[in-house]
């Protein structure tokens, strides 16, 4: 695929870097309550202390790589770019402790899946679902995809990195969360080497579907209980009439 073994190639030399010297060069930050109350009060302090974190790392490394662009602005896809020939690649990087053993959230599904498919959907969930699925496998393959990438960083020891993109990364290791979007165990995750086309248009369609799915489930049983004249239904007995509809995205 055009670009990805030269950003791959790029963020290699990254990951060395950090384990040689830049990890010394991450500043520790203490979280001050007064200063960020808003956001401690929404996100939590370990949230915070990430941001602040992922900010440091993205400063060290442009200030190390001419071809480490830092985004622009606070809805930009990435917290750095990759530079390629003329084109920039988004980065998403991602503090993780690996004593936690829950899964983070990766990134938003509508504004990603729009760079992915190279869609402009203007922010709406029903428009993107037709985009996406109006087409064939054959049509994504001639459009070509975007491609998108994370640096997972064990934010108590700088130098353990893993990098790759969300076109290479095993879809059994992406769980479907229908309030957060996609997420992962950071220090799970596992790629695969190289870009298969057709596999990552399967893979993405796949667990968008499932998305949708799992957002239209509340809904569903929620009608279910209307139809019954109020009385709520088992789970059991939501999973009968659910699979009773045919429920198919076009």
């Amino acid at each position: 695929m055009k670009g990805h073994i030269n950003v791959i190639n790029k963020l290699k030399i990254v990951q060395q870097y950090m384990k040689d010297e830049g990890y010394k060069r991450i500043r520790t930050h203490n979280v001050r309550f007064n200063t960020y109350k808003k956001d401690v009060r929404v996100y939590g302090d370990g949230r915070v202390e990430s941001m602040i974190k992922e900010d440091d790392i993205s400063s060290v490394l442009v200030n190390k790589f001419s071809f480490i662009k830092k985004n622009v602005g606070t809805r930009d896809l990435g917290d750095i770019y990759v530079e390629d020939s003329g084109n920039k690649y988004p980065v998403n990087i991602k503090l993780y402790n690996p004593n936690v053993k829950s899964a983070g959230n990766m990134f938003g599904i509508y504004r990603t899946y729009e760079y992915i498919f190279k869609v402009n959907t203007g922010g709406s969930l029903t428009n993107l679902s037709k985009m996406l699925f109006q087409y064939d496998i054959e049509h994504w393959k001639k459009v070509g995809l975007n491609n998108y990438y994370f640096m997972f960083i064990n934010k108590n020891d700088y130098k353990d990195i893993k990098y790759g993109s969300i076109l290479t990364m095993y879809p059994q290791d992406i769980v479907v969360n229908p309030k957060n979007g996609f997420q992962c165990r950071f220090d799970k995750v596992r790629f695969y080497e190289d870009v298969h086309i057709e596999r990552a248009i399967i893979d993405l369609l796949s667990k968008f579907r499932l998305y949708i799915t799992k957002l239209a489930e509340p809904y569903l049983n929620s009608i279910n209980v209307i139809s019954l004249g109020g009385k709520r239904k088992t789970d059991e007995e939501n999973v009968q009439v659910n699979k009773k509809r045919k429920i198919d995205i076009k």
